[in-house]
């Protein structure tokens, strides 16, 4: 079994992608020796047939003076062609085997392109043409191949030194990148053990490299967060419902057991029984509440939610509340209502209205004015609910959107402290937000609930809205 750093995907990745690459250089190594290779014989040999076809031509020249034959002449030139060229050319004329001019010794007759290696002369590597002029006069013309030769082994040597090179350095540094993601991958899972174990404040080891495991860590750091978060909330509303059913369960259990302590007539029997109905019902609408919120909490909003009228569902919520603020002694006044469409679930943003309302009422003595606004700013719909009551002390009011919270001046009031806690949710749910801040307008006293959700454009006021905004 091989170690696990030389198992994982980031060794074999970069080490097969080093053999590979060491591969195409050898490939691409040995194509530029060939083809350099051919460009230099190509070369000698157009050179060889030049001088050649020059000699030839002498041996044939008729001399009318007779003082020099075509062999005289032919060595004659290939003697000043030897001396003009050097060491890069290497020649042989000879008559019957036997040499007469050229620095090769005598060497057997082969007619063509050929290479020429004389043991008799180190280092000699020729290249060239041979043929005869005439029976028995045979011409080696060709150049050295000793510098190709030279610079082919340079060349190869290079090659082995960049591939021997590769094919070391690749898995080494498949090792030490394997190392160094085992290692923040075994940070990682750590981390998730420690939360799964019930350690809820460990988080993954972030560094300042911006790699992308470190943007996997800050995903994940946000995720452990936001799971810690809502475990927390699971214990807290799990102690919050013990707490809060305790008073109705105890109030059911006393009626109950005092209906049944002695007899009772009809009438007090049903008396009894319309209390522990009471109370009954007190507890379904906490779970039906609870349950409601989780719902919301736990849905992810659809990208294509249906479109309303915001103007429209404001009015609606205001139509229906006008009656029992005033029933209730307090006084509703509507300002502005911009129109505005957005994305968004009906029932849900009429349960967000219903409550804030509710809110006001319960919540703010008698006389109170409960003012309403609807607003476009920045590409918002700002629904703003205000009253001029009591308010909400600057420390509590984060606490107001948690769970079973109720302020201390709340607890003889109806209701189990869920109300905002769905407002907030349902803002939330729907890409918006809720803020609580001291009134903009009017009185310094109360407080002020402001609702933000995105708008998706504006459309013309209805008639009907028109005239309600002027009431």
């Amino acid at each position: 079994m091989l170690p696990r750093h030389l198992r994982a995907e980031s060794f074999w990745l970069p080490a097969l992608f080093g053999i590979a690459f060491s591969l195409i250089i050898g490939l691409l190594g040995m194509i530029a020796i060939s083809f350099t290779e051919n460009a230099a014989h190509s070369f000698i040999r157009q050179r060889s047939e030049m001088t050649l076809s020059r000699i030839r031509t002498l041996y044939r020249e008729t001399n009318n003076s007779g003082l020099e034959t075509g062999l005289e002449r032919a060595a004659r030139y290939l003697a000043g062609h030897q001396a003009s060229t050097g060491s890069t050319t290497y020649n042989v004329l000879q008559v019957k085997g036997k040499r007469l001019v050229g620095n090769l010794p005598s060497i057997p007759p082969v007619i063509g392109l050929h290479e020429v290696r004389n043991p008799l002369v180190p280092g000699v590597h020729a290249l060239g043409i041979g043929a005869e002029l005439d029976p028995g006069i045979y011409l080696f013309v060709g150049s050295d191949l000793a510098y190709f030769d030279t610079a082919r082994d340079q060349m190869l040597f290079v090659l082995l030194w960049v591939l021997g090179g590769t094919m070391i350095i690749a898995p080494w540094g498949g090792y030490l990148l394997s190392r160094r993601f085992l290692n923040r991958i075994d940070a990682i899972s750590q981390t998730c053990h420690a939360i799964m174990n019930g350690n809820l404040s460990d988080r993954v080891p972030r560094r300042t490299s911006h790699s992308e495991l470190d943007r996997l860590s800050e995903v994940v750091n946000s995720m452990l967060a936001r799971i810690s978060a809502l475990v927390i909330t699971l214990r807290q509303v799990s102690s919050d419902v013990a707490h809060d059913l305790r008073t109705p369960m105890v109030r059911l259990r006393l009626g109950i057991e005092k209906a049944l302590e002695e007899p009772k007539t009809t009438e007090e029997l049903r008396t009894e029984l319309e209390t522990a109905l009471v109370s009954s019902d007190e507890i379904l609408q906490m779970f039906a509440a609870v349950l409601r919120l989780s719902e919301i909490e736990g849905g992810q909003r659809s990208d294509h939610s249906p479109t309303l009228d915001l103007a429209a569902l404001v009015a609606r919520v205001l139509e229906i509340y006008r009656p029992v603020i005033e029933d209730s002694g307090r006084k509703l006044e509507v300002g502005e209502i911009a129109p505005g469409i957005v994305s968004g679930d009906k029932d849900l943003l009429f349960q967000l209205l219903s409550n804030l309302l509710e809110n006001s009422i319960i919540h703010t003595p008698k006389g109170t004015v409960i003012a309403v606004n609807l607003r476009n700013q920045n590409d918002q719909a700002r629904i703003s609910i205000r009253d001029d009551g009591w308010g909400i002390p600057q420390q509590e009011r984060d606490k107001v959107f948690q769970r079973f919270y109720r302020r201390d001046i709340s607890r003889s009031s109806p209701g189990h402290g869920l109300g905002l806690s769905l407002v907030a949710a349902i803002a939330d749910a729907h890409g918006g937000s809720v803020i609580i801040r001291d009134p903009s307008e009017g009185s310094a006293r109360g407080v002020e609930f402001i609702v933000a959700l995105p708008m998706l454009r504006t459309e013309p006021l209805m008639p009907e809205l028109a005239q309600l905004a002027a009431q």
